[in-house]
């Protein structure tokens, strides 16, 4: 099982809505959980083990080339935000979670930064869009 399928089974309970998770033969750059909930569709692309310094509020910028983010990933993220979808990336870096919100093909802003203890009912409604 892979860290990203790891993580799945972590965070699949506590996704809000009708959830389903995308294989990857979908296509490419797309991310790997959809959800929808309130009327409000959300892409979930998860990564682990990926070391990201950040702190909640920040925006940065994610340039092609890393391999944080794959470049397919970084432009369907934002075709599908320029569309006025909602994208958001879910990291596990050890034993902290990291959630980001897309808000341009190379831009994000940091929404979470919270590390063990997890606080899902915090999380779930971030991912919710409260």
């Amino acid at each position: 099982m892979t860290p990203e399928q790891k993580f799945y089974y972590l965070i699949k309970d506590h996704l809000p809505g009708h959830v389903n998770r995308i294989e990857n033969s979908t296509g490419v750059g797309i991310p790997d959980v959809n959800f929808c909930v309130h009327g409000i569709e959300t892409w979930l692309e998860l990564k682990a083990n990926v070391n990201l310094l950040v702190v909640e509020h920040e925006v940065i910028q994610i340039p092609f080339g890393t391999k944080r983010l794959r470049d397919t990933q970084l432009i369907w993220h934002g075709q599908r935000t320029g569309w006025g979808g909602r994208v958001l990336v879910a990291i596990r870096d050890g034993d902290t979670i990291k959630i980001l919100k897309c808000l341009d093909i190379h831009k994000y802003r940091v929404l979470l930064v919270q590390k063990k203890p997890w606080n899902w009912d915090t999380i779930t409604a971030l991912l919710e869009g409260k």
